[in-house]
């Protein structure tokens, strides 16, 4: 096609290249430069890499509604969100008959790390076992700044 980007591998070429051609690749698709997401590939050769385009990303950009706990107990996860792949974003809680994980949230201001919060803390409240006994968590929230932490109907404030 006329105008398109062209792009040319040769022996020697490596993640590097493919993450430079980021704004291009965008351009290829007529995606906003967020929805290409070039990364190493698993076993991190240098020749190959895996690039992921999201073409359809509103069900990224429309809030969802909670639809009820996603605690898994055979993994001790719940599901906080999606990759661009579509394929479900988890958070272990603890591991099963071992104990619990630390996990830190960070990010930028407006990158939603109380809404991550809230719905993690959430979680854990409604969380039950395969018998429907309540797990047992102890979610510890430590703000320096104390601006925003998540509280909801189910959580003192």
């Amino acid at each position: 096609m006329a105008g398109k980007p062209v792009f040319n591998w040769s022996r020697g070429s490596d993640t590097g290249d493919v993450i430079s051609l980021q704004d291009s690749i965008a351009s290829l698709y007529g995606v906003p430069l967020d929805q290409v997401i070039p990364e190493h590939e698993a076993n991190r050769r240098r020749d190959r890499a895996l690039l992921t385009v999201v073409t359809r990303a509103e069900q990224f950009h429309t809030a969802k509604l909670w639809q009820g706990s996603t605690y898994d107990a055979a993994t001790g996860c719940i599901r906080i969100g999606w990759f661009a792949d579509s394929k479900p974003t988890r958070h272990r809680l603890h591991t099963p008959g071992s104990g619990g994980w630390h996990a830190m949230v960070t990010g930028t201001t407006g990158g939603g790390k109380s809404a991550v919060l809230s719905l993690i803390l959430t979680e854990c409240v409604n969380a039950r076992d395969d018998q429907g006994r309540r797990i047992m968590s102890n979610p510890w929230i430590l703000d320096p700044q104390a601006q925003s932490l998540p509280c909801g109907p189910s959580m003192p404030t």
